[in-house]
C-alpha cells in the first residue's frame, strides 16, 4: 500500500504539473493572440492581408503555366537516383519555377503599388502609401509632390516591365 500511495502521489503531482503547464501555455497563447490582434489593427497587417488576397490571382496566373509544363520525367528520374524532397525542390522544381515566381511577384508588386481603394479602406491612421500620396497630392493640388510620386510610380512600373520583357525574350 505504501508503494501504491507513492505511485498515486507521483501521478497526482504529474497531473498538477500538466495543469500548471497548460495554464501557462493558455496564458501565453492569449497574450500572443492579443499582440497579433494589435499588430493587425495598428501595423498594417490588415492592409497586407487584404492586398495579398486581392492580388494572389496575379501571382497564380503567372505561376500556373510553369507548374503545368514541369516535366514529371525529370522529377521521377531524380527520385529514382535517391533525391530527397528538399533536393527535388532546390535542384529541379525551383529553377524551373523561378522565372514564373519572379514575374508573378513583379506583376503583383506593380498592382499593389498602384492600388488605392484597399489602401484607403485598410491603411492605419497616419500611414501613407505611394497611391494615397498621389491621391492626396492631387486633391490638395500639390503639383510638385504629385509629379514626384507619379514619376516614382512610373519608374517602378517601367523597371518591372523591362525585367519581364527581358525574361520573356530570354525564354524564347
Amino acid at each position: 500500500t505504501l508503494v501504491l500511495g507513492a505511485v498515486e502521489l507521483y501521478r497526482r503531482a504529474q497531473w498538477a504539473l500538466l495543469r500548471v503547464e497548460w495554464a501557462q501555455i493558455k496564458r501565453a497563447s492569449d497574450e500572443a493572440r492579443a499582440k497579433l490582434r494589435a499588430a493587425l489593427a495598428e501595423g498594417g497587417g490588415l492592409l497586407c492581408l487584404g492586398l495579398s488576397l486581392r492580388f494572389a490571382s496575379h501571382s497564380y496566373a503567372a505561376l500556373k503555366p510553369a507548374l503545368l509544363t514541369q516535366s514529371q520525367q525529370s522529377i521521377d528520374a531524380a527520385q529514382l537516383l535517391g533525391a530527397r524532397s528538399w533536393r527535388l525542390w532546390t535542384k529541379i522544381r525551383l529553377p524551373h519555377l523561378a522565372p514564373a515566381l519572379a514575374s508573378g511577384f513583379l506583376l503583383s508588386f506593380v498592382a499593389v503599388v498602384k492600388e488605392l481603394p484597399i489602401s484607403l479602406l485598410l491603411l492605419p491612421a497616419g500611414e501613407t502609401t505611394l497611391a494615397t500620396r498621389i491621391f492626396d497630392a492631387n486633391e490638395d493640388a500639390h503639383l510638385g509632390d504629385l509629379g514626384a510620386a507619379s514619376l516614382l510610380l512610373l519608374a517602378m512600373v517601367l523597371v518591372a516591365q523591362a525585367i519581364l520583357w527581358r525574361w520573356s525574350r530570354h525564354e524564347h
